[in-house]
């Protein structure tokens, strides 16, 4: 039960109304013939392989001159800068002079305002905790102050 269909399966044949006649010419040449479904498409690969290699590399070439173009005007000097305008080597020298010094003053006047934050919190932290002998937790505040104005310093 079940394993034979119910019907036996009806075969049709269709008869085209028209007669379907070939040349022998091209029945021989479709015989002889040595391409195959796989060769077409191995070429239709291959032709499509080769288009987007060639547009590859006209993109590839157009980007490098486009990048050797950039790098030129920025690497070389333009010559419509004076004499004046052109950095020489002491002007550079002393330019970075200059920079050295003011980046040592600001960080004297940070680390004077450090320590004198630091002095501060010491100083109100000491005055807590006399205070509070026996309930050092009541200056939580003050300690956290304290660490906060030490680790600025490092």
């Amino acid at each position: 039960m079940g394993a034979q269909p119910s019907k036996p399966a009806e075969t049709k044949v269709y008869v085209p109304e028209t007669p379907v006649n070939f040349e022998s010419k091209l029945i021989a040449q479709i015989d002889n013939s040595t391409e195959t479904d796989f060769t077409r498409s191995q070429k239709a690969d291959r032709y499509l392989q080769e288009k987007v290699s060639a547009k590859l590399a006209d993109l590839e070439s157009e980007a490098l001159k486009e990048f050797e173009t950039k790098l030129r005007s920025s690497i070389l000097p333009d010559d419509s800068k004076t004499e004046s305008d052109k950095l020489s080597a002491t002007l550079v020298n002393d330019k970075v002079d200059q920079l050295k010094n003011r980046l040592s003053k600001l960080q004297e006047s940070h680390k004077s305002k450090s320590t004198e934050n630091i002095t501060k919190s010491k100083k109100t932290l000491t005055e807590c905790l006399l205070k509070n002998k026996e309930k050092p937790l009541n200056c939580y505040d003050e300690v956290e102050q304290f660490k906060k104005s030490v680790l600025e310093i490092s």
